[in-house]
């Protein structure tokens, strides 16, 4: 059957999360370096040409796909900050603290791929996907007035990138590679404990100005 070009903004929407959903298969199995369009259109019922009329480069690709899981995962934040129960500090960390481990391939795409996949999209996609992170700080910053009423509005305009660079820089530090985790074996280096209980006790401390 001869492709068919997608004529509303549904079929497009419906074909891009089929590329994205491949991509998502082929960055579990070998990250950034696994995923090529030529992978893409095997996996998909496009072609490489096809994929071109999308995506550009395949790290637009990955940029789109990075742009879906945040907007999940700031969606389910935004969810869980709002939903009824105690507005404790220790509840606070803990809900961003299980969200975050709930989508560690953002995690991951975010503190190990990012500049590389930044660096070789159209401009026009960088800002979308920064709009989105607009859009997380909101949603954050929203959380921090509902669960910190009485805290200053610097500490909490401090804590949105503080927490970012956080959690950002604990999850390579936390995920080594095969190689880092022989390499410190036999250097006597101490492997790094779990993100998650590192996540929830970073998260108290820098809340713990608010």
């Amino acid at each position: 059957m001869s492709f068919q070009r997608a004529r509303t903004e549904a079929q497009v929407a419906s074909r891009q999360n089929e590329i994205l959903n491949a991509c998502a298969q082929l960055y579990e199995q070998g990250g950034a370096e696994g995923v090529t369009v030529k992978a893409i259109a095997a996996r998909t019922s496009f072609s490489r040409p096809t994929i071109y009329n999308y995506y550009a480069t395949k790290e637009e690709i990955l940029l789109d796909l990075l742009r879906r899981e945040c907007a999940e995962y700031t969606a389910e934040m935004e969810r869980d900050l709002r939903a009824g129960g105690a507005r404790s500090r220790e509840r606070f960390c803990r809900l961003l603290t299980d969200g975050l481990t709930r989508h560690e391939r953002m995690l991951r795409m975010m503190s190990v791929n990012l500049n590389a996949i930044e660096n070789n999209v159209a401009e026009e996609r960088l800002v979308a996907f920064k709009r989105g992170m607009n859009e997380w700080f909101r949603v954050l910053a929203e959380g921090l007035e509902r669960f910190f009423p009485d805290s200053d509005a610097r500490e909490r305009e401090l804590f949105l990138h503080d927490h970012f660079c956080y959690v950002y820089g604990l999850y390579p530090v936390t995920h080594p590679s095969a190689r880092q985790v022989a390499a410190m074996e036999k250097a006597g280096f101490r492997q790094p404990e779990c993100f998650e209980r590192l996540c929830y006790e970073g998260l108290l401390r820098l809340t713990g100005r608010l």
